[in-house]
């Protein structure tokens, strides 16, 4: 079973959490991301620097343990899904990602990247991943 890690900005944590749940219940694969698990719809950013270190040691480990990352961006919100995306690419995980709300150009281009035109078609892609893997 393929591992999943799910980016999405934090404003987005309800389509995210919609979409761990799918990626788990009907496309076969384990979603090892846990933040928007844990994450309160409309929790203000930590300004306490020992809890932000706390939150991104959580976030990187379970990122290290990802066979895929699945990028639901959003066009003009913050950067944290885009670097995301950019340490998953660094570390040879392959990013699927939908454009549905916008993307990030230079993704397109990357050969550890596949563009989706929608959130559903990215589910697709999951699907598909965990199939070949599973062979």
């Amino acid at each position: 079973m393929i591992r999943v890690y799910v980016a999405a900005p934090k404003g987005e944590v309800l389509r995210a959490r919609q979409v761990a749940a799918l990626v788990n219940e009907v496309y076969g694969a384990a979603v090892c991301s846990t933040w928007h698990a844990s994450y309160q719809d409309g929790t203000p950013d930590p300004t306490d620097r020992e809890l932000a270190h706390t939150i991104l040691d959580e976030n990187l480990r379970d990122l290290a343990v990802a066979d895929v990352v699945l990028a639901l961006p959003r066009f003009g919100t913050g950067v944290e899904t885009y670097v995301e995306i950019g340490r998953a690419l660094a570390a040879g995980i392959f990013v699927v990602m939908s454009a549905e709300h916008g993307g990030l150009p230079l993704s397109r281009v990357d050969d550890g990247a596949k563009v989706y035109a929608t959130d559903a078609a990215a589910l697709v892609g999951i699907a598909e991943i965990a199939r070949c893997r599973a062979h």
